[in-house]
C-alpha cells in the first residue's frame, strides 16, 4: 500500500514537474510537505529529477549519459513492482523530454526559421502511444505549414538532421526503416501529408504499410499541436474512406513479419492494429496469428 501511495505521488509530480507536494488531512489542513527526495528514498529513483536534469543538458553526450540513468531508474522501478503501465509512461515522458532538449540544442546552432513557419515533430509507433521500452529506435516525422515551402523545408531539413544526431548521439539509434523527420518522407506540408497518405492507402506496399502504421499514433511532442491534430484528423477519416487498406494491414499481420515463438516476443515487436485505426470505428473481424 506505500509503495502504491508513494508511486502515485511520484506519478503527479512527474506528470506536472513539480518537485514538492503537500500532505493534507481529511480537513485540508496542511501536514507537512514531501519532495522527490523523499520519494527517491522509497522507490530508489527520482524520474522528476532525471528530467529537469535534461534541460540543463548542452550535448549528445550530456543527454547519453541521462538517457544510461534513465534506464537504470527504469530497472529499478521494475524490480520495486512498480505497475508496467505506470513504467512506461515515465520512460515516455522521459524520451519526451530528452527529443524536446535535442530539438532546442539543434535549433541553437540554427539561423532563425521562415517568419511564417508552423511546424510540430511527432513521436511515432511505440513512443507516439505512450509504450516506449528500453530498447527501441526513434521513429519520428515532422508536419508543417508555410507559404515558402522550399525555405521551410530547408531549414527544418537541417533541424531534423542535427535533431536525429543528437538522438543517436544520446542512445536511440536511427531507424532502419528510415521513420525519421531527416527523410524528406517523413516532413510534409499539412496538405502534403494529406495527400500522401491518401495514396498510400489507396496502393499500400510493405514499406507503406509501415509508415502508415507508424504514422497512426502520432503525437506532438514540440512544436504547433494543432498541427499534429489536424494530421490525425485526415488520417482517421482517409482509413473511413478505404477500409481496403486495414485489410492490407491484416493480410500483413498473418504473414511472416510476426514472432513465431511466443517465448522470444518483444514489447515492441507485437503486431497490433494501430489505436486510431479503432477510434476511426474500423476493426478486424479475423486475424489469425500463427505463433
Amino acid at each position: 500500500m506505500a509503495m502504491a501511495m508513494a508511486m502515485a505521488m511520484a506519478m503527479a509530480m512527474e506528470r506536472r514537474g513539480w518537485r514538492h507536494l503537500l500532505l493534507l488531512d481529511p480537513h485540508g489542513d496542511v501536514q507537512g510537505v514531501i519532495n522527490d527526495a523523499d520519494l527517491a528514498r522509497t522507490l530508489l529513483a527520482s524520474p522528476v529529477a532525471l528530467r529537469q536534469r535534461i534541460v540543463a543538458s548542452k550535448s549528445g553526450e550530456d543527454l547519453n549519459r541521462l538517457r544510461r540513468r534513465a534506464d537504470q531508474t527504469i530497472v529499478t522501478l521494475y524490480r520495486r513492482s512498480v505497475l508496467g503501465e505506470d513504467i512506461l509512461q515515465i520512460n515516455t515522458r522521459f524520451n519526451d523530454a530528452l527529443a524536446a532538449q535535442a530539438i532546442t540544442l539543434a535549433q541553437q546552432e540554427l539561423p532563425s526559421p521562415p517568419v511564417d513557419l508552423q511546424w510540430c515533430w511527432l513521436s511515432l509507433g511505440s513512443e507516439g502511444r505512450g509504450e516506449m521500452g528500453l530498447r527501441t529506435d526513434q521513429d519520428n516525422a515532422i508536419v508543417y505549414s508555410s507559404n515558402d515551402v522550399a525555405a521551410a523545408d530547408g531549414w527544418l531539413q537541417d533541424l531534423a538532421e542535427k535533431s536525429n544526431a543528437l538522438l543517436a548521439a544520446a542512445g536511440i539509434k536511427l531507424c532502419d526503416g528510415g521513420i525519421m523527420a531527416s527523410n524528406s518522407q517523413m516532413r510534409r506540408t499539412l496538405e502534403d501529408w494529406k495527400t500522401t497518405i491518401d495514396k498510400w492507402m489507396g496502393d499500400p506496399e510493405d514499406v507503406r504499410l509501415l509508415w502508415v502504421a507508424a504514422l497512426s499514433d502520432c503525437r506532438p511532442v514540440f512544436g504547433d499541436e494543432e498541427l499534429c491534430s489536424e494530421l490525425k484528423c485526415s488520417l482517421i477519416k482517409s482509413l473511413q474512406k478505404q477500409p481496403g487498406f486495414l485489410r492490407a494491414l491484416a493480410r500483413e499481420s498473418s504473414t511472416g513479419n510476426c514472432p513465431r515463438n511466443p517465448s522470444r516476443v518483444r514489447p515492441e515487436s507485437v503486431c497490433t492494429v494501430p489505436q486510431s485505426f479503432l477510434d476511426a470505428g474500423l476493426f478486424l473481424v479475423q486475424v489469425r496469428l500463427k505463433f
